[in-house]
């Protein structure tokens, strides 16, 4: 169409991604869509695909903007696509990968960054659930501050008000998610639950309950995970400038096993990294 490709990003199962130049010459970012490979949890009652429609809503500093969307047929082929402007970033994960740990302030950066973008989703008039928040999917942007990292991959993405779906289970990290995602269900917490476990990670270099998931049957590995959370939270003996236990306690509020003992809004967890609200310590400790 009006979009001429300039370089090729990558391909995923599902996806291609392009950074391409619109009629005027602007570089922007495409995905473009392969909407057989696709599984049923990514369409909506209408047949609408999700992270396009989710994509619709993207109007944030901490997301990449929406430009267009629309559809094609190829080689006998489905596809949609979605336009937003483009970002000249690294992932975290690529950050780590270098680095191993990031610095406590980093890391509280960038997770408020996530966490901006998390309450504008949340608080959309039909709430999105990104349901996929990792350090893959945390992108900073080289010309500006940590403070401006950038959630993308809507992909896994659920509207709060759709039924629950296991059907995306066997492609997310299992350690990024909070125990009801097993069974389906995503919520605000969910996705506050990811935001704790990236921090873990970030500070420390490891996930938190981490085991080695390859000597299970993949039948067997959700309830490897499960069990494995039902011993306490550990805090590495590392020397971590900066790390207090207000920090500590955030973490722990944030991967609660009980919806209810976790943070309950994006803007409630941004309050306690910045130190505003006190955090007690919390049962996962104990």
């Amino acid at each position: 169409g009006s979009y001429r490709v300039s370089f090729a990003h990558g391909q995923g199962g599902y996806a291609e991604t392009y950074r391409v130049k619109d009629a005027e010459g602007k570089t922007l970012f495409l995905k473009l869509i392969n909407l057989s490979q696709l599984n049923a949890a990514q369409f909506d009652a209408d047949g609408n695909v999700i992270e396009v429609e989710a994509a619709r809503q993207l109007a944030h500093g901490n997301l990449c903007r929406f430009v267009d969307a629309g559809s094609l047929t190829s080689n006998g082929q489905q596809y949609a696509y979605v336009v937003t402007n483009f970002v000249s970033c690294e992932t975290v994960a690529q950050k780590m990968a270098r680095e191993e740990t990031l610095t406590v302030y980093e890391s509280k950066e960038i997770a408020k960054g996530v966490l901006r973008a998390l309450q504008h989703i949340h608080s959309l008039p039909r709430p999105v659930i990104h349901n996929a928040v990792t350090q893959q999917n945390v992108m900073l942007d080289l010309n500006a501050g940590l403070g401006d990292s950038k959630l993308i991959n809507f992909g896994h993405a659920r509207f709060l008000d759709q039924p629950p779906t296991t059907d995306d289970l066997k492609n997310l990290n299992p350690f990024y998610l909070a125990p009801e995602r097993f069974n389906g269900v995503c919520s605000v917490h969910s996705d506050l639950y990811s935001v704790g476990a990236m921090l873990y990670q970030m500070i420390f270099g490891m996930l938190p309950w981490f085991i080695d998931l390859s000597q299970y049957k993949p039948a067997d590995r959700v309830r490897a995970v499960l069990a494995r959370r039902c011993s306490p939270l550990q805090i590495p003996s590392m020397n971590v400038f900066e790390l207090d236990e207000q920090l500590i306690n955030v973490m722990g509020k944030a991967m609660a096993r009980d919806v209810n003992d976790r943070f309950q809004s994006a803007d409630e967890f941004i309050q306690a990294l910045d130190g505003k609200v006190a955090v007690d310590r919390p049962s996962s400790f104990a």
